[in-house]
């Protein structure tokens, strides 16, 4: 009977610790990781954009908007809600997500453009988020741009 009761007091407390959302900081590899697959996701969906601008394709440019507004808002989500390693400045982690929160509101006004004109919406500026971009990249090794290894990630 003892044997029984040790092993309900066992998995009850792992269900416990499980439930209650604990979690230590990702590694510092983790964090590179977590970082890019949620910037690169935005940055490609950028690149098709930026494409499909120089082509004045506006059917696929509301289109490409759409999903990144859908990125911008994942990336933002994920930076929030990650368990970064204490190398990173969770302000700077504020800074970030906060920027790819009001590129989702930009993103989603252009997805919904009627007109060319419509979709000069005010962007949020990149030099805001730069600097905190930069001592996270720092921070976690990763290059001071991110371009090359986000084309990579496709």
């Amino acid at each position: 009977m003892k044997k029984r009761s040790i092993v309900v007091s066992v998995s009850a407390f792992v269900l416990m610790v499980g439930l209650s959302g604990c979690s230590s900081a990702m590694s510092q590899e983790e964090a590179g990781q977590t970082y890019r697959s949620a910037v690169c996701a935005v940055n490609n969906i950028g690149y098709e954009m930026d494409d499909a601008s120089d082509d004045m394709d506006m059917g696929r440019v509301r289109d490409l908007a759409g999903d990144s507004a859908v990125a911008s808002a994942d990336a933002a989500e994920t930076l929030r809600d990650a368990s970064w390693p204490d190398v990173i400045d969770p302000d700077d982690i504020e800074a970030v997500a906060s920027y790819y929160e009001d590129q989702a509101e930009s993103m989603t006004a252009i997805s919904e453009a009627q007109t060319m004109a419509d979709m000069m919406v005010i962007r949020p500026s990149a030099s805001d988020f730069q600097p905190a971009v930069k001592r996270i990249r720092e921070a976690l090794d990763l290059p001071s741009t991110l371009s090359d290894d986000c084309r990579n990630l496709k």
